[in-house]
């Protein structure tokens, strides 16, 4: 009877500890998306950016041209 008392409750705590890593891993795996979504945001602003610069100089290098 001990013994299976003592394995259940072994049992309960492995599901516990499983449990919080679960949830820890959820966690980080939120976070680590959230900063992709905030790195790929940033990227296609700078896409954006050089994309004008570009127009810019090709505008400026044809009104010198004229």
């Amino acid at each position: 009877m001990l013994v299976r008392i003592g394995s259940a409750w072994r049992g309960n705590l492995s599901e516990n500890k499983l449990g919080a890593i679960a949830l820890d891993l959820n966690q980080e795996q939120r976070m680590t998306q959230k900063h992709l979504y905030n790195l790929d945001d940033q990227l296609q602003a700078e896409h954006k950016q050089a994309k004008a610069d570009v127009e810019r100089v090709k505008e400026a290098k044809a009104d010198a041209t004229h």
